[in-house]
Formats: C-alpha cells, sequence, structure tokens
C-alpha cells in the first residue's frame, strides 16, 4: 500500500526546502522529491581537500529581512563575509557597483573631482542612482558619465549576458546597474551577510531532517503513484502546464571548472563586461570562507542557450507576458501551489525564496 503525504513538495532548493521544513515542524507527513541526484538546488556546495567549490556559481547570503536571517540561523553558523565584486574594464579592476573610487581609477584626477562634485552636489552622499537617470540628465558631463558606464558595464555584459539587443530589455534590468556616491567597495548593503560556514547543502540536509527525501525522481513519472493532499511544485511553471502556452525563454549559464594555485585571482569575483571574453566572471571559491591552502578551485560563467542548466528567466516584454499568462493559470488550480524562481517565473535572490515560502507557508495556515 503506498505511503500517504499530507504534502508533496518537487524541488529541494531553498524554496522546497523552507515550506518542507515549515510544514513538517506542524506534524505534516512531508515528501521532497528533486530530478537532481543531490539538495540545495542551484546553491548545492561542497567542501573538500582543495577547499570550497559552489557547483552552480556564486552565492553570497544577503538580506535586511531579520525574520528571514534568524529563520535560516537555526539551521547554521557563519563565516563574517561582506561581498566585493570587481569589473575588467580596459585592463584595470573597478569596484562594481560604480562608486566615487571606480570612478577615480577610470578617469584622470581633474575629470575625478569634477564628476565626484556633480553627484554629490546633485543627489547627495550614500545615494544610489541608476544609469538610466544618469544617462537623461540635464548636465552634459553627467550624461558622458552615464554614458560611459553604459557602454562599459552594462552594454556589453548584458549582450553578452543575454545574447539579445540591450536596448529590448526591459528598463527594470538598467535600473539594477547602480552608481552609489560613496567610496565604499560593498556589492549589497543588506544588514546581514555570510557564507555558512559547513556550506548550503548542509543547511538544506539539516531543514529536511524530519522529511522523506527521494532524489533523482522526476515528478512527472512519479506523480500518479504518490498519494498526497497538497503540491508544493518549484519546478518550471510552462513544464507544469505541458508549456501550453509556450516554452518560457531562459537563459542558461555553464560553469568551467579548473583547480589553479592559490591564490589565483585579487578578489572572489571578477566580472568581464568586454566582448573580448568569452565569460562574464571569473569565481574564486576559497576567498568566500578565507580558506588558506595551495590549491584552489575557480570557475569561468559561460552564458549559453543550451549548455549548462537554466538559471534566468529572460527580462522581455513578450516573455514575462507569457509568464504571466502561466502565472494566472495557476492561480486557478486548487491544491496546488507554486513557490521559487523557477515556478514564479522571475529571478530570487535566496532571501526573498526563503521569504516567500515563509509567506507561502502562513497563506496554507
Amino acid at each position: 500500500m503506498l505511503k500517504k503525504y499530507d504534502y508533496l513538495v518537487v524541488g529541494a532548493g531553498f524554496s522546497g526546502a523552507t515550506i518542507a521544513e515549515r510544514l513538517a515542524s506542524k506534524g505534516k507527513k512531508v515528501l521532497v522529491i528533486d530530478q537532481r541526484n543531490h539538495v540545495g538546488g542551484n546553491c548545492h556546495d561542497r567542501i573538500d581537500r582543495i577547499g570550497y567549490v559552489q557547483e552552480y556559481g556564486p552565492h553570497i547570503f544577503h538580506t535586511s529581512d531579520k525574520e528571514v536571517w534568524d529563520y535560516i540561523s537555526q539551521f547554521t553558523s557563519w563565516h563574517p563575509y561582506r561581498h566585493k565584486v570587481l569589473a575588467d574594464i580596459n585592463g584595470k579592476l573597478v569596484p562594481l557597483p560604480f562608486n566615487l573610487n571606480s570612478i577615480k581609477i577610470c578617469f584622470d584626477d581633474l575629470q575625478y573631482k569634477n564628476y565626484k562634485d556633480l553627484l554629490i552636489k546633485k543627489y547627495g552622499l550614500n545615494k544610489r542612482i541608476s544609469v538610466f537617470e544618469l544617462m537623461h540628465d540635464k548636465n552634459k558631463d553627467v550624461r558622458k558619465l552615464g554614458d560611459f558606464i553604459y557602454s562599459n558595464i552594462f552594454f556589453n555584459y548584458t549582450k553578452k549576458q543575454w545574447d539579445i539587443d540591450p536596448e529590448k530589455m526591459e528598463r527594470s534590468v538598467l535600473d539594477r546597474v547602480p552608481v552609489v556616491v560613496n567610496d565604499i567597495d560593498a556589492y549589497f548593503n543588506d544588514e546581514y551577510q555570510g557564507i555558512p560556514e559547513q556550506g548550503y547543502s548542509k543547511i538544506i540536509e539539516k531543514m529536511l531532517k524530519d522529511c522523506d527525501v527521494h532524489l533523482e525522481t522526476d515528478f512527472f513519472g512519479c506523480r500518479d503513484v504518490v498519494s498526497y493532499d497538497f503540491l508544493i511544485f518549484t519546478g518550471r511553471i510552462d513544464s507544469f502546464f505541458g508549456f501550453s502556452e509556450g516554452e518560457i525563454l531562459y537563459r542558461n549559464i555553464e560553469f568551467r571548472f579548473d583547480t589553479q594555485k592559490n591564490p589565483f585571482q585579487k578578489n572572489s569575483v571578477i566580472n568581464y563586461p568586454s566582448l573580448h571574453y568569452p565569460y562574464t566572471r571569473i569565481t574564486e571559491f576559497n576567498k568566500f570562507l578565507n580558506i588558506k591552502s595551495t590549491e584552489s578551485v575557480i570557475a569561468k560563467e559561460y552564458p549559453s542557450w543550451e549548455k549548462g542548466f537554466v538559471a534566468y528567466p529572460v527580462q522581455t516584454r513578450e516573455n514575462l507576458e507569457l509568464i504571466g499568462m502561466y502565472r494566472k493559470k495557476a492561480d486557478k488550480l486548487k491544491n496546488i501551489f507554486f513557490a521559487g524562481r523557477l515556478a514564479e517565473g522571475r529571478y530570487l535572490d535566496m532571501d526573498k525564496a526563503i521569504r516567500s515560502s515563509l509567506d507561502l507557508f502562513e497563506k496554507l495556515g
């Protein structure tokens, strides 16, 4: 006789693990399945003899949501880490987001002072301004700075990352490219930041300890032989509906790993916006946990339409409209709920994925 579950959760990443853990903590019988051979989703990682490796690229936990931070901290202790990103611009390593230090590196002293004074006078210290706003400023010098950042950071990186004319991307994508009016080299400004000392996969394992977990299990191959009352689906929303409205366009990411002498590069993550490089960034993982060893694993990141794994929904109007159509269909279903990046058709940082699942748990009562 089949075992009866209250909930079937499809996907063992943070979205699925959070809702599964919360349900199990209330005595619900929960089955979690994942088609991969490991838990953790794209946050899956490991620590071995060489050091630290994140199998699906760099993940830095950051949030200003204290409830999310307190919740996830039940399952880990944290290595203090404040993320910084450098970008190779014409052979110079420049802090991102673009700030006053970036301007100082890219321009001569006179230009730097002029841009600094203009930005502080108009916007004030510590303000975050979108490149779009700078490009449309009334002051020609401010516009010139915006154009420089757009062409050297946004345009080529976006073309390489998405393989789409940047002009066809949604305005919201450009709004995520800020200029910060200060000299603090920080990629995130969230209050809580860190890397789990034992890795993300260990967090997920602890979260799922009271659930039944079956890996290398495809939902579409087992849904008719598993007995459950409610379904939480964190996979691709278009695949759930058999691509009835069409296939949502996603950009894939392929990581090519290599072992190098430690240290390999100046920073944990260095971006390469120029089209001269086929990859978008290089990550040296040992720097996340400050691991001192003779060797270090690095990963070069290559956007692709076919290789690697499904990563980001393409931010064009047509694609977003298609996602909206599927979400409307999902809202009409009974006892079936969708959570997470692929199921919601939007990019979610880890804390936002956890928050979304915590909110869904409250909704389920």
